[in-house]
């Protein structure tokens, strides 16, 4: 009876293991690790044209003192609209999870050359991820880093924000010849992937709101084999 007992309870502890094993290859359910740049440009301009809506919403009722309104109760009241601004703000990133996920792009990279001497596999990355542009109330921002740039520019006519990959002009790779050229034969599922988290609060909002893009780390993976390169934390 006490070695069935034990048997059972050592069954009991396998299946545990295993289980916890499984749930450490997975991502976290709070993380969107895969997006493509389109995916990344539609949650941006959602959570843009909420904030937009908010701001405009807020400034429109603190843009004049009433003409029988005292200077401190208009203070009193730009602080009141203020923390309804916040709040609402902060209800929409509780509802969208934004202050506990952690996004993931895409960003298709092309193998130009490699250097057999050096080992040194020189990679280029065209693809950006087109972002909602600035206007006067409203703007995007990616703090400084190695990696990850912002910047503006015009595309068919409009004026549109990218965010892109800051090489000079490719990347240089350091990889055995082997890895090289199995990395080749692998092109299409060769990607670089930002991870990155987006901050929306404005705890701190003086005339305009701001959206940071927090880049937390840059690889460059195998899609198709789940392999990791090169990583550099932000």
């Amino acid at each position: 009876m006490k070695t069935r007992t034990r048997l059972i309870i050592y069954a009991v502890l396998l299946l545990a293991l295993a289980s916890g094993h499984g749930l450490a290859q997975q991502p976290s359910p709070s993380e969107d690790l895969n997006m493509m740049p389109e995916q990344v440009t539609t949650l941006l301009k959602q959570h843009w044209t909420f904030l937009r809506d908010a701001t405009d919403a807020f400034l429109k009722q603190i843009e004049k003192r009433g003409e029988f309104e005292t200077s401190q109760e208009f203070a009193d009241r730009v602080d009141r609209e203020k923390q309804a601004y916040n709040a609402r703000i902060t209800a929409h990133i509780k509802e969208s999870k934004l202050d506990k996920r952690l996004f993931g792009v895409l960003l298709k990279a092309s193998l130009v050359s490699y250097n057999a001497d050096a080992h040194i596999y020189a990679v280029a990355c065209p693809t950006v991820v087109v972002l909602p542009y600035d206007i006067p109330t409203l703007v995007c921002e990616v703090p400084p880093n190695a990696y990850v740039g912002l910047a503006d520019t015009i595309q068919g006519g409009y004026r549109t924000s990218q965010l892109f990959l800051k090489l000079t002009p490719n990347f240089s790779w350091k990889a055995s010849r082997d890895v090289a050229s199995s990395a080749k034969a692998d092109e299409a599922s060769i990607f670089f992937k930002i991870r990155f988290k987006l901050d929306i609060s404005q705890t701190n909002f003086t005339d305009k709101a701001i959206i940071r893009i927090l880049p937390r780390d840059v690889s460059l993976v195998n899609q198709a084999k789940r392999l990791q390169y090169w990583r550099h934390n932000l």
